[in-house]
């Protein structure tokens, strides 16, 4: 009788780990075909097809999700009346062997927006004439708040540097998410909503065919040794400041 239940309770012990097994197993395969079927309709987006970010990616840099998004939004919005170029690299003012990289670049009838992505979803707060912006997060009922480089400073050097580069009146707009409250009378801010807008409504004084030599000379410059000679020295920048960090994926300066 003992053995009996020796066997029985053996037994149900089995059938148990061959059932979480069988769950275990069906909740991968779950999973992984969801991961698939986005994987599948990423790879048919415009920010996909045109700039070539591989979906990990997209998925997993910092960034990427948001500046794939908002090159999506432009796209379907304004199809073939804007020219986009996302990750622009130039040589940056006074330096060796360093560049400035612009989050996205806007040619469209109304003028070149060079864009400034921020993917902050908390509460951000500054003053245009301060070095130093704050962004607060709040989590059930504790607090966090951290600065960053005022974007609007940020993005103005960029473009000193694209003037330096080639000549011509570049709007500068910094860019948050919809999800975002932005109350200002700073015309530099937008969510990505009112960047639209923003296109849309703005006065029609070019022709793309005006932007040729800007954009073939910008393409030229963007090399792919060059764009990995960046990456691998953002990589040396974060070792230099995280020295017991790995860096195992593309990282991002604050440019």
């Amino acid at each position: 009788m003992a053995n009996w239940f020796a066997e029985n309770q053996i037994l149900g012990v089995v059938i148990i780990v061959v059932v979480v097994i069988v769950l275990v197993v069906a909740l991968v395969a779950l999973l992984g075909n969801g991961s698939s079927k986005e994987r599948k309709l990423y790879e048919k987006t415009p920010y996909f097809l045109e700039v070539g970010t591989s979906y990990d990616d997209y998925i997993k840099v910092k960034g990427k999700k948001f500046e794939g998004d908002t090159y999506n939004s432009l796209r379907y919005k304004f199809d073939k009346d804007v020219h986009l170029m996302a990750n622009v690299l130039l040589p940056r003012k006074g330096s060796m062997n360093e560049y400035t990289e612009i989050d996205l670049l806007v040619f469209h009838s109304s003028g070149v927006y060079c864009l400034e992505l921020k993917d902050y979803k908390g509460f951000v707060y500054g003053n245009v004439e301060h070095n130093r912006w704050n962004i607060g997060y709040k989590k059930e009922e504790k607090r966090t708040v951290f600065d960053f480089y005022n974007p609007i400073m940020q993005n103005a050097k960029h473009i000193e540097d694209l003037c330096k580069f080639f000549d011509f009146p570049y709007k500068n707009v910094v860019v948050f998410p919809n999800e975002m409250y932005i109350d200002t009378d700073l015309r530099e801010l937008k969510l990505v909503d009112e960047l639209l807008s923003l296109i849309e409504t703005g006065e029609e004084l070019y022709e793309l065919e005006d932007f040729t030599e800007l954009i073939a000379k910008l393409h030229d410059y963007n090399t792919l040794e060059r764009v990995h000679y960046h990456i691998e020295r953002i990589k040396f920048n974060e070792t230099k400041y995280n020295p017991h960090k790995e860096i195992e994926v593309e990282g991002e300066d604050e440019e």
